[in-house]
C-alpha cells in the first residue's frame, strides 16, 4: 500500500540520514584529532628548538666564563674550583634563569660567579636566599600566576616559618644534646638548601623545593617554641606581680 510504501522511504530517509550525520561527526572527531596531533607536534618542535637555544646560549655562556678564567699551573686546586665548581654552578644558575625567564619572582638573576672567590662571598646571601625567602617585599605584590592571594598566603607561610625558626635557634641555644642524633639529616637538608640558594634564581621555585627539607627543622622548632612558652610561663608563675589591697 502507499502508506506502507511511505513509511519505508522515510524510515530508509531516517537511517540515510543517520549515517551521514554519524559521518559527519566522526570526520569532524578526526579533523579535530589531527589537529591536536598537529599542534602537540608544533609544541615539541617547539620546545626542541626553545631547549636546543638554551643550549647554545649555555655554551656561549661557558666559553665566556672559561675565557675569562686565567689558568695558573701551580695552582691545581685553585683551577680545579673555578671550572668545576664556580663555573659549574654559574651555568646551572645562567640556564635556570634562561628557562623560567617569564618568572615572576627572580631574584639575583644577573649573578654570575667567575671564580671559587666570588661564590664564597656569595655564600651569606644563599642561606638568606634558600632558608628565609620569599622577602618582606614580595608578600604584597602580586604574582604572576599566583596573584596577591597567592603571595598573601606565601607571605604567612613565611612567617610561620621565621617563627619556627626561632624556636628551633631556642633548642640550639639552650638544648644542645637533643640535636646530636638528627644532626646529620640537619647538615644534610642544610647543605641542599644552601645549594638551591646558589643555583635556582627564582624564589617561588626555592619555596616548593626546600618543604620536605624543611621538615627536621620544623619539628625542632615547634618543640623549641613549646620549651620557649613553658619556661616563659614558669617564669612567669614564679614571679606573679600582685596587686596590694
Amino acid at each position: 500500500s502507499k502508506e506502507e510504501l511511505v513509511k519505508v522511504k522515510s524510515e530508509q530517509r531516517s537511517k540515510e540520514e543517520l549515517v551521514k550525520v554519524k559521518s559527519e561527526q566522526r570526520s569532524k572527531e578526526e579533523l579535530v584529532k589531527v589537529k591536536s596531533e598537529q599542534r602537540s607536534k608544533n609544541e615539541k618542535q617547539r620546545e626542541l628548538e626553545r631547549q636546543k637555544e638554551i643550549a647554545g646560549q649555555i655554551k656561549l655562556k661557558q666559553e665566556e666564563l672559561l675565557a675569562k678564567n686565567v689558568k695558573k699551573e701551580d695552582e691545581g686546586i685553585v683551577n680545579y674550583l673555578n671550572e668545576k665548581i664556580a663555573i659549574r654552578f654559574s651555568l646551572m644558575r645562567y640556564g635556570f634563569k634562561l628557562t623560567n625567564r617569564t618568572a615572576g619572582s627572580s631574584v639575583d638573576e644577573n649573578i654570575i660567579f667567575k671564580d671559587y672567590k666570588e661564590l664564597f662571598l656569595y655564600l651569606p646571601r644563599a642561606v638568606q636566599i634558600g632558608f628565609f625567602s620569599p622577602f618582606p617585599n614580595l608578600w604584597v605584590t602580586p604574582g604572576v600566576q599566583t596573584g596577591y592571594l597567592g603571595r598573601i598566603l606565601a607571605g604567612l607561610e613565611t612567617l610561620l616559618v621565621y617563627l619556627i625558626f626561632i624556636g628551633f635557634f631556642v633548642v640550639l641555644t639552650l638544648e644542645k644534646k637533643i640535636l646530636k642524633p638528627v644532626a646529620p639529616i640537619l647538615i644534610i637538608a642544610g647543605i641542599v638548601i644552601v645549594l638551591l640558594g646558589f643555583v635556582v634564581s627564582n624564589v617561588g621555585a626555592i619555596y616548593r623545593m626546600r618543604q620536605a627539607l624543611f621538615i627536621p627543622y620544623f619539628i625542632i622548632g615547634v618543640y623549641g617554641l613549646n620549651m620557649l612558652f613553658t619556661r616563659v610561663r614558669n617564669f612567669l608563675s614564679r614571679h606573679e606581680y600582685r596587686n596590694p589591697v
